[in-house]
This record gives C-alpha cells, structure tokens and sequence, in this order.
C-alpha cells in the first residue's frame, strides 16, 4: 500500500469513493425477470439434444404452447427471435461435426440443414463469408463451440 506525501494510507479511501462512483452509475432498481419455465425447457432441450433438426411446431408442442406465442414469448424472453436461434444452434453443431473431420456437406446435413447450400447461405448470411472459405483456406483458424 501506497502512503501519500501526509504520511496515510488513502488506497481504502480511493477504493470506496471508486464503488460509489460506479454504484451512481447503475440504477438503483435492475429487475432481473426470471425466464418463463417453458422457454428454460426449450432451451433446456435445443442445448442437450442431439437431434438438431427439431422444427417449431415439435418445440411447441414440447412447451405446450401454440406456435405464435412460442415464438412471441421467447423474443420476449431470450432477445432474439426463436428461428435465428434454432439457425445458431445448427450452426454451432455444423461447425463441430466440420471440426471432427465431416466434410461440409456432411456436417451441414447432420446439423439439420436441407443441404449444404443452405448451410453455406446461412453461414454466409451470419458472418459475411462462405465456411468452405474459413475452413479450407486457413491453416491458423480453430473452431472452438460453446454449450452454453
């Protein structure tokens, strides 16, 4: 600990006038909305479920809700609308089964995909290039899926 040219100690007195500073800066009331039990289960199911071709309509029915409010109450819930989320998680799978030796066409076929075009047009779609380019031409890139 550092002491000042009067001889004390201000390194306590610094730390809780830097709390408080950031403290002003959060509001005073942060609701954090526990998420609705029937979108936990759907979550639940997308991140431990092998079978990722699992549409809307079969997740509903797993909820017990129809799907239109499926699909208003999880971008209620989660942000982002339920079929971009469903194209992530097939997107995540695709590039573990590439990551594991699978050709793309094979991957993109395993993760659900109609084929690997559509794969190669969502892929593109989310990071603005095709996956044959990421994984064919680069020797320094590693894919690394998060279950989260």
């Amino acid at each position: 600990m550092k002491t000042l040219s009067d001889g004390k100690n201000h390194s306590d007195l610094i730390l809780k006038e830097t709390r408080n500073f950031l403290q002003s800066l959060v509001p005073k009331e942060v609701k954090i909305k526990p998420i609705d039990s029937r979108i936990q289960n759907i979550l639940n199911i997308l991140q431990t479920s092998i079978d990722t071709k699992q549409t809307l309509s079969e997740l509903a029915k797993q909820a017990f809700l129809s799907e239109g409010r499926l699909t208003h109450l999880f971008k209620l819930q989660i942000g982002i609308p339920i079929r971009r989320y469903l194209l992530w998680v097939r997107i995540n799978k695709a590039v573990e089964h590439i990551a594991n030796g699978q050709t793309l066409t094979d991957a993109a076929l395993n993760a659900g995909f109609a084929d690997s075009a559509h794969f190669t047009r969502t892929f593109g779609k989310m990071f603005g290039m095709n996956p044959s380019f990421i994984f064919k031409n680069s020797q320094n890139i590693q894919a690394f899926v998060c279950n989260t």
